[in-house]
């Protein structure tokens, strides 16, 4: 090879690598965004997050309701079997 042929490869590779470079940043910038957001999502869940303790009382007042119509159907049931 030439000299020549040389430093049109080297020139080549740099502006190869300098472009890749680009990109680099290009997708570090992005990714830093993308953290971002999903500490500022995963932040946003935890506030508005309920736990089981907090859950109990709903939880115990739904399956009164739920437990409270099901005694009444299967009582209207077994009434209209009786009569």
């Amino acid at each position: 090879m030439k000299n020549e042929d040389l430093i049109k490869m080297v020139i080549e590779n740099s502006k190869t690598l300098s472009r890749l470079e680009e990109k680099q940043d290009n997708l570090n910038s992005n990714f830093d965004m993308f953290r971002t957001d999903i500490m500022k999502e995963f932040s946003d869940i935890k506030e508005n997050y309920v736990t089981k303790k907090e859950f109990m009382p709903v939880k115990s007042i739904s399956y009164g309701i739920v437990g409270t119509v099901l005694t009444i159907v299967l009582t209207a049931l077994v009434y209209t079997l009786i009569l």
